[in-house]
Formats: C-alpha cells, sequence, structure tokens
C-alpha cells in the first residue's frame, strides 16, 4: 500500500518504501528516535527489513509500557533512595578522614 508523504520542504513523496518514509521523518521522541536509527542501521548492513526492524522494536516497546505499569513506584524510589544513601554515607565519611589527615 502507498502512502504519501510530504517533507519539511514540502517536497511530495508517495512511496510503500519504509527507508524513505524513515528518512524523511523528524522525530524528537529519544524511543522514536532509537526506531529509526535502528532501521537505518538495518537498511545500511542488510539493504533490507527496516519494515521488521519497525514493527518488532515498536512491539518491544508495547511489551515494555506494560512491565512498566506492574512495577510499583515505591520499588523504583528504592532502587534511586538506596545509590543516594549510599553516596551520602561515603561522602561524609570521606570528608571526616581528610580533615583528620590534616
Amino acid at each position: 500500500m502507498n502512502k504519501m508523504v510530504i517533507n519539511h520542504i514540502e517536497k511530495l513523496f508517495v512511496t510503500n518504501d519504509a527507508v524513505t518514509i524513515v528518512n524523511e521523518l523528524e522525530v524528537e521522541h529519544p524511543a522514536a528516535k532509537l526506531l529509526v536509527l535502528a532501521s537505518k542501521m538495518q537498511e545500511a548492513e542488510v539493504g533490507d527489513g527496516t519494515n521488521f526492524v519497525i514493527i518488532f522494536a515498536g512491539e518491544l516497546l508495547h511489551a515494555a509500557e506494560g512491565l512498566l505499569r506492574l512495577v510499583c513506584c515505591f520499588i523504583i524510589f528504592n532502587y534511586i533512595d538506596v545509590p543516594i544513601k549510599y553516596i551520602l554515607f561515603y561522602l561524609k565519611y570521606k570528608i571526616f578522614f581528610q580533615k583528620c589527615d590534616k
């Protein structure tokens, strides 16, 4: 099925090639940039399969979204809180030992 793409300089493309569509995208979202980069790398390495890469990566992101919704925010904050406490503990004693050495 052909798609009609109009780029930023108002040039019209009618194509069913995923490479052409991806090359004309102006992407800002980091995850979407990774999808574009993956499809471009697939095109550079193999020469084909960009549709598969985009669909497969999109499904992986969709599955990851479901996993993220299962994780409780409390668990995420614990993983952030513990390293911060360790760093503060380390800095406190490092400063203490530096004062004792002088």
